[in-house]
C-alpha cells in the first residue's frame, strides 16, 4: 500500500475520495496544512478553476479533487502545480478522449479552492497501529467544508477538558500522555 504525504495510505482510492485526489507543490501542500483542501477543476478559461486547455480533448466539465499528497521534485519551479490522479485527469476529457488527454501529460492550470463534500461522511479518524499506552496518533480524513485543520484536541471519554494534539506531518496528529498504571 502506497503511503501518501498526508498519511491516508490506500484510502484515497476508496469512498468518499474515490481517487478524486491530487498532489500539490509546496504552495498547495503547505507543509501538510494543505492536506484535505479541495479544488474544482474545469477547462473554461473564464473561470478560475484548474484549466485544461488541450483541445479537442477537454470537455469543460468541472471536477473536484482533494489534496492528498505532495508533488515531488521540480514542481516547485512554478508557483502552483497539481499532479491530478489519472482517474480524475481522465474525467476532464470528452467521452473516449481520456487516454489521449493522459498522453498529453502536463496542461496549463487555473484553480479555485472550494468546500469539500463527502456526502454522509463528515470526518473520519484512522488510529495509528503504533498507538500505545503513552502515545496516540490518528490520521484525520474526509473533513467536510473547509477541509483544513489548524488545531486538534483530544479528551478522555466523558471529560470536557480537551488537550491539544501536535501535527506530526500531513493529516496525522499525535499526543503523548502519561502512562496509566
Amino acid at each position: 500500500m502506497r503511503r501518501t504525504a498526508c498519511g491516508w495510505e490506500g484510502d484515497v482510492n476508496d469512498p468518499p475520495f474515490n481517487a478524486m485526489i491530487a498532489a500539490g507543490n509546496s504552495n498547495i501542500f503547505l507543509n501538510g496544512k494543505g492536506c484535505g483542501h479541495c479544488f474544482q477543476a474545469c477547462w473554461l478559461s473564464h473561470f478560475r478553476f484548474i484549466h485544461c486547455s488541450q483541445k479537442p480533448y477537454c470537455s469543460g466539465k468541472p471536477i473536484n479533487v482533494t489534496v492528498g499528497d505532495k508533488c515531488p521534485g521540480a514542481s516547485d519551479k512554478v508557483p502552483y502545480h497539481f499532479d491530478i490522479s489519472g482517474y480524475a485527469f481522465g474525467l476532464m476529457a470528452h467521452q473516449g478522449e481520456d487516454h489521449n488527454l493522459r498522453l498529453v501529460g502536463q496542461v496549463e492550470i487555473e484553480f479555485k479552492r472550494v468546500p469539500c463534500h463527502y456526502g454522509a461522511t463528515k470526518i473520519a479518524f484512522k488510529v495509528s497501529p503504533k498507538t500505545n499506552q503513552s502515545w496516540f496518533a490518528t490520521a484525520i480524513e474526509y473533513t467536510n467544508g473547509d477541509g483544513a485543520l489548524s488545531h486538534v484536541g483530544i479528551a478522555h471519554r466523558g471529560a470536557s477538558d480537551f488537550s491539544s494534539m501536535d501535527n506530526i506531518w500531513g493529516a496525522v496528529w499525535k499526543k503523548r500522555h502519561q502512562r496509566i498504571i
